[in-house]
């Protein structure tokens, strides 16, 4: 399996990489380039499939979203899953908020001493969670009840990713983003906060720049 690797990865020179930052990628999305899968999954409607012609309009429509909220680049999103919903809106919202210069926030787990704490560690000024069927399943709902308890607590605002319409059609649409060119981003500046599962202690805070995400990303094979 190309996912099991045995061996230390050799990430390459940034200067080899296809792209150099992820409007760059999404700027890409037209013609072919528009239809090629990069994230598939599924949810309660069945499998999902979403282009990079689908995350090129995901950003647009997020760029209208966090400017209509006055969120600017370097602000926190924490981005959070309710138990069984599907991983891929949360990952399509992630992409576009990370092309957009906003800080993602991303627990692998959460519970009412750590979600809090982790929210006012990276400085968050927003909560987006999934939706879904998995919303009226207990364990949902319970989870639910802890991050809006987290956000008023804490003074965050509260979203849905419904709000993104990240699954709205793209029949009629512009096939990638519009985006200002006057506000270039830094692919030096920090667009990725993981929470390690705290299975073996208390969950660490992993940081990553838009430059080694990519970077990763082409050492695995992923940008092609």
């Amino acid at each position: 399996s190309p996912w099991i690797r045995h061996a230390a990865v050799d990430v390459p020179p940034v200067e080899q990489c296809r792209y150099q930052t992820f409007r760059a990628m999404l700027d890409s999305s037209t013609g072919h380039e528009a239809t090629r899968p990069v994230l598939v999954g599924a949810d309660e409607r069945g499998p999902l499939i979403v282009t990079l012609g689908d995350l090129g309009r995901v950003a647009l429509r997020a760029d209208h979203w966090r400017r209509a909220l006055c969120y600017a680049q370097g602000d926190s999103i924490l981005l959070l899953r309710l138990p069984y919903s599907s991983e891929v809106p949360l990952a399509a919202a992630a992409v576009a908020l990370m092309s957009l210069g906003l800080r993602v926030v991303l627990p692998m787990s959460y519970d009412r001493k750590s979600l809090p704490e982790m929210a006012a560690a990276t400085g968050c000024r927003g909560v987006l969670r999934s939706t879904g069927v998995a919303d009226s399943h207990p364990a949902a709902e319970r989870a639910d009840e802890l991050i809006r308890g987290v956000a008023e607590q804490l003074g965050l605002d509260l979203f849905c990713l419904d709000q993104l319409d990240w699954h709205r059609s793209s029949e009629g649409q512009s096939q990638s983003a519009d985006f200002d060119p006057s506000e270039a981003v830094d692919p030096k500046r920090e667009v990725l906060v993981l929470s390690t599962s705290g299975s073996t202690g208390a969950p660490k805070l992993v940081r990553y720049t838009e430059r080694a995400l990519l970077c990763v990303a082409e050492a695995f094979g992923l940008a092609d």
